[in-house]
């Protein structure tokens, strides 16, 4: 999966707290942030509407790998 500006990666882990599942490699210079499970937990507490925003994409994620796995 290739995922340009403003795309973000390792949420799984920030949601259960289990070890990451992927890597990520860049292909040019970029800028990373990063948030502690217990601030992000905060977060989408405070502002719902991200984790169904967070919930939307990980639904087209697992549709994505579903759809390889049969092809």
């Amino acid at each position: 999966m290739t995922v340009g500006p403003g795309s973000y990666f390792g949420e799984l882990s920030v949601l259960d707290g289990q070890p990451r599942s992927a890597s990520v490699v860049a292909s040019s210079a970029l800028e990373t942030w990063s948030i502690a499970e217990f601030n992000f937990r905060a977060l989408i507490k405070q502002y719902p509407a991200l984790a169904v925003k967070l919930l939307g994409v990980l639904s087209a994620r697992l549709r994505a790998a579903e759809r390889s796995l049969v092809s």
